[in-house]
C-alpha cells in the first residue's frame, strides 16, 4: 500500500469523524428532553434549514425515525396509499407508530402514516418521540411514538400539488402527480388530497432449460409489459366537539387497474432444425377498494375515557387471463381463462379506560368490545 493511498483514507477518517461530531452537537441542540428523558420534543424551528415542505420531510430529519416510517415516498400519498395492509397507525402494534395531536387514524388502507406527506410543515408546531407508552396515549403495545403536534389555529388554508414525469428504460414515459387541501376552521380540522401514481412495467426474461443427459431442451422468451396507474382520493376529517369530546371521520377511494400483455416465444432445441410456438396473453385486470372509518372519543375529568370506532372496507379484484395460441397463418386459439375474486372486512371496536380504582392505587382499568367481519368471494372458470 503506498504512502499516499493510507494517508488518503486517514484524511477521510478524521472527516468522517469531524461530520459525525458536528451532526450529533447538532442534534442535541435542538432537542428538549421532558420528564424522565423519556420524550424527546422536536421544534419547528429545528427543521428550518432543510426547508421542509410537508410533516413527512420533517420526519425524515429525526434520525432513526425517517427509515422506521418508510421514507418520504413520492407524492403525497406516501409509499403507498390505497393499496396497503395492515392495522390502524403505523407499526399496528410494534415498533414506531404515528398519531396526530395524540391521536390515531381510524382505517387500515387509510393510515395516519400515509397523512404525513398530506400535512404541509408550516401546520407542525412540534414532533414528540414518546419512548414506552402511557394511559394517555391513543396506543397500546409500541415500543417508540412520534406524536406529530399541529398549530390549535391555522390563519388560512394550505394547498400543495406536484407533477412528476416517469421514464422507463423501454423508452417509455408516463405521467403522474398529487394535490393536497388542509385546513382548519374552527373546531374543523381536514385534510382533502388526490393522488395519481405512475406504476407502468416492462419486463423481458429468458430461461432455458436441459434434459438428464445434458441435453438442450427449450428456450422460452416472455416480454410483459403491465400498463397500470394508482388513483387515490382520500379524506379526513376531525372535530373538537369539546373539551372533553372530539370525534374523527376519514374515507378512502382507489383504484389500481393493472391490464397485462405478454408474448412469449418456446423454442424447441430437442428437434433440428427447431420450432417455435408463440402465445400471446391478454390480463385485464380490475383492481379497487375503498374505505371509510371513523371515531369518537370523550375523556372525563377524572382522566377515564370512552372510545368507539368502526372501519368499513372492501377490496374489489377481477383478473381476467385469456391465452392465445398464435400460428404461422396468423390465427388464434384461446387456450385458457381464469376469474375474479372481493373481499369485504368491517369492523366495529368499543374500549373504556377507567382512571378512577377505589384507595387511589393508581392504576387503570381497560375494558373493551369488538367485532369483526371478513369475508372472501373468490371466482374462477375455465375455458
Amino acid at each position: 500500500m503506498s504512502s499516499k493511498t493510507l494517508s488518503l483514507r486517514v484524511l477521510a477518517s478524521r472527516f468522517a469523524t469531524i461530520t459525525f461530531l458536528f451532526t450529533a452537537a447538532q442534534i442535541a441542540s435542538a432537542q428538549d428532553n421532558v420528564g424522565e428523558d423519556s420524550t424527546v420534543v422536536y421544534p419547528a424551528g429545528y427543521f428550518a434549514e432543510f426547508n421542509p415542505v410537508t410533516a413527512q420531510d420533517m420526519l425524515d430529519r429525526i434520525p432513526g425515525v425517517g427509515s422506521a416510517t418508510g421514507g418520504s415516498g413520492r407524492g403525497f400519498g406516501g409509499s403507498r396509499q390505497g393499496g396497503g395492509n395492515g392495522g390502524r397507525g403505523l407499526g399496528s402494534g410494534s415498533g414506531s407508530q404515528i398519531i396526530i395531536n395524540g391521536k390515531r387514524t381510524a382505517g387500515k388502507n387509510n393510515q395516519t402514516s400515509g397523512q404525513m406527506a398530506r400535512i404541509t410543515a408550516e401546520q407542525v408546531d412540534y414532533i414528540e418521540i414518546i419512548r414506552g407508552t402511557s394511559g394517555e396515549l391513543d396506543v397500546r403495545g409500541s415500543s417508540q411514538v412520534v406524536n406529530v403536534v399541529l398549530f390549535e389555529e391555522l390563519s388560512s388554508n394550505s394547498l400543495s400539488f406536484e407533477a412528476n414525469m416517469d421514464r422507463y428504460l423501454d423508452h417509455d414515459t408516463q405521467p403522474g402527480g398529487s394535490l393536497a387541501y388542509s385546513g382548519q376552521t374552527g373546531g374543523l380540522d381536514y385534510v382533502l388530497s388526490a393522488v395519481a401514481e405512475p406504476r407502468y412495467d416492462h419486463r423481458v426474461s429468458k430461461e432455458s432449460s436441459i434434459l438428464g443427459d445434458f441435453s438442450l431442451n427449450d428456450e422460452v422468451r416472455e416480454e410483459r409489459i403491465r400498463e397500470q396507474t394508482s388513483y387515490d382520493l382520500s379524506v379526513n376529517l376531525g372535530y373538537e366537539i369539546s373539551l372533553k369530546s372530539s370525534a374523527r371521520f376519514n374515507a378512502l377511494y382507489s383504484q389500481n387497474d393493472n391490464p397485462t400483455d405478454v408474448l412469449r416465444y418456446t423454442t424447441n432445441l430437442r428437434v433440428s432444425p427447431s420450432t417455435t410456438a408463440i402465445e400471446r396473453e391478454e390480463i385485464p385486470g380490475e383492481r379497487d377498494n375503498w374505505e371509510i372509518g371513523g371515531d369518537y372519543e370523550y375523556v372525563a375529568d377524572s382522566g377515564s375515557r370512552f372510545k368507539i370506532l368502526f372501519i368499513s372496507n372492501r377490496n374489489d379484484g377481477a383478473s381476467t387471463r385469456e391465452r392465445f395460441d398464435v400460428f404461422a397463418d396468423g390465427s388464434e386459439s384461446k387456450d385458457i381463462f381464469s376469474g375474479l375474486s372481493k373481499y369485504y372486512d368491517r369492523a366495529y371496536r368499543a374500549r373504556l379506560l377507567y382512571d378512577g380504582l377505589p384507595g387511589g392505587t393508581g392504576y387503570r382499568v381497560r375494558c373493551g368490545a369488538r367485532r369483526d367481519n371478513a369475508r372472501l368471494e373468490p371466482g374462477s372458470g375455465l375455458a
